[in-house]
């Protein structure tokens, strides 16, 4: 009922405030045209009187007497009358104001004043014909209504020949014809209401015993449901459809039941191969660093003793190559550890120069070794963040250790700014000129095991969980890791961290 109701009110409002006044309109229009081809019926008339005189068959006093009973007797309308005045405004035919008849016209006025006849006359010397409007009183009544009069010249006898109409009359055939399209609309919405009560009534009763059957169903999936349906309609045919679909959910449940068993047993086979796997990569970290901790410190002391520049460089390759492999054990020891979620997190007031210039020192030298400028650009020291000071470390390990390895010649720099871009934040950038990322990639480098060069050509080190770990730990301080590249000119990481305010002396 309220769907028939939302249909039908706009359907008033279409026909009251759009067809209706298109109705008035064609009306208003329709009026203006009978009025004008009237008059220029009557001027044609009256020209051929004129013309009927210059042929002779006629006097100039039989053919305006002619003219004269003509006009004053022709109407179109009930209150539709045809009044005349000669050039000089002298009042030819008026049927209404007879006592005004070969008088002057030209004082007489409409109920606001207005000149009637020297307006008729002004707009039949600048257009020879056209309508004017003004206000008169309805013949035989006191009430004053706006009238619409249409002049044309008669050039025969030189008189100007008016008929008009009130616009009451208009009106009153637009006020029937409204009543008409009312009693109609009325009429056809209480047929619409009554009709969609009945379907209505209907069509809830049958969508009824659908839910009901839709509630027993939900109670116990395993009972027989099945609706009649007697008629071949929508409800009909939604009933049938009803009727395959419960046959169709009780097959396809007992095999996604079936799914659901086997998906939860290999659920559970999955989880404990993670847990062996990351047991696994942890305990074979542990057991190898260890050994490779002896071997790389028992090789420095050995590089400090040797003179011969060959072992030197043997023992340097050696000390590389331990370095690299340590980095590898670490980062795998890492990923296991926030793979399992085992790194307990410890937020507390963290001094940031501290952790850089400890970073710093860690790379200093493999930055100095491949002959890059490691840069500092500070704007306000003794600045501290609340973060995990291990994680933020590690993270920042990960990251310097990337620009390195990616930058042949030029520059890395690291760039602290407090509240840049978000307020209550402080912002590392770690900045190189190394090979860049290209822009396709740059959703992939945070992926674990991926580089942009990959595979057993790639030009580069490492297992490709670096940044991986990076971008989890920055996440366990509560900041954000972002990326900007260009290939070719480098790439920035930007680090945003939060601040904290109340720092100590």
């Amino acid at each position: 009922m309220v769907l028939v109701a939302i249909f039908m009110l706009p359907l008033f409002a279409i026909i009251s405030f759009y067809i209706l006044p298109l109705v008035e309109n064609s009306i208003l229009n329709e009026k203006r045209q009978q009025i004008k081809l009237s008059v220029k019926e009557a001027v044609a008339y009256v020209d051929n009187l004129h013309t009927l005189v210059v042929s002779g068959k006629l006097t100039r006093e039989e053919a305006e007497g002619f003219a004269k009973d003509y006009l004053s007797n022709l109407r179109f309308g009930d209150q539709d009358y045809f009044f005349a005045a000669d050039l000089n405004l002298i009042m030819i035919v008026h049927p209404l104001r007879k006592e005004h008849i070969n008088k002057s016209a030209a004082d007489i006025s409409d109920a606001e004043g207005m000149k009637i006849y020297r307006e008729i006359y002004n707009l039949i010397m600048l257009q020879g014909e056209g309508f004017i409007e003004y206000k008169q009183v309805l013949p035989g009544k006191s009430t004053v209504a706006p009238k619409l009069t249409y002049s044309k010249l008669s050039p025969g006898f030189g008189w100007i020949v008016s008929s008009g109409a009130y616009y009451e009359d208009v009106n009153h055939q637009i006020n029937i014809l409204k009543e008409r399209v009312y009693i109609v609309y009325g009429f056809t919405t209480l047929s619409v209401f009554v009709l969609a009560y009945f379907v209505f009534a209907s069509f809830t009763k049958r969508i009824k015993s659908i839910d009901n059957a839709v509630a027993l169903f939900a109670q116990n999936d395993q009972i027989e449901v099945k609706l009649e349906s007697k008629l071949n309609d929508e409800i009909g045919r939604l009933t049938m459809s009803f009727n395959t679909m419960i046959k169709t959910l009780q097959s396809d449940m007992k095999e996604k039941s079936r799914l659901y068993h086997e998906l939860s047993s290999a659920k559970e086979k999955s989880e404990e191969l993670g847990k062996v796997k990351s047991a696994l990569f942890s305990n074979l970290s542990h057991e190898l660093r260890t050994p490779l901790n002896g071997i790389l410190g028992l090789t420095q002391i050995v590089q400090e003793e040797l003179t011969d520049p060959e072992l030197v460089t043997l023992t340097q390759k050696i000390v590389f190559s331990s370095r690299r492999l340590m980095m590898t054990f670490n980062s795998l020891l890492d990923y296991t550890q926030l793979e399992t979620d085992e790194i307990a997190i410890h937020t507390k007031n963290v001094h940031l120069d501290t952790v850089i210039s400890s970073v710093m020192r860690t790379f200093w030298d493999v930055a100095d070794e491949k002959g890059l400028v490691f840069d500092l650009d500070i704007v306000k020291a003794d600045t501290y963040v609340l973060a995990d000071e291990y994680m933020l470390t590690r993270s920042l390990n990960y990251l310097l250790d990337n620009a390195i390895k990616f930058t042949e010649t030029g520059k890395v720099t690291i760039k602290i700014r407090e509240h840049a871009p978000i307020e209550g934040r402080v912002q590392i950038s770690i900045i190189d000129t190394g090979i860049g990322i290209p822009s396709a990639n740059l959703d992939k480098i945070f992926q674990e095991f991926t580089q942009v060069s990959s595979g057993m050509n790639r030009s580069h080190e490492g297992a490709g969980i670096g940044l991986t770990n990076a971008l989890r730990m920055v996440e366990k301080c509560g900041g954000i890791l972002t990326v900007n590249s260009t290939v070719g000119i480098g790439s920035t990481f930007f680090v945003e961290l939060i601040l904290n305010t109340n720092q100590p002396n």
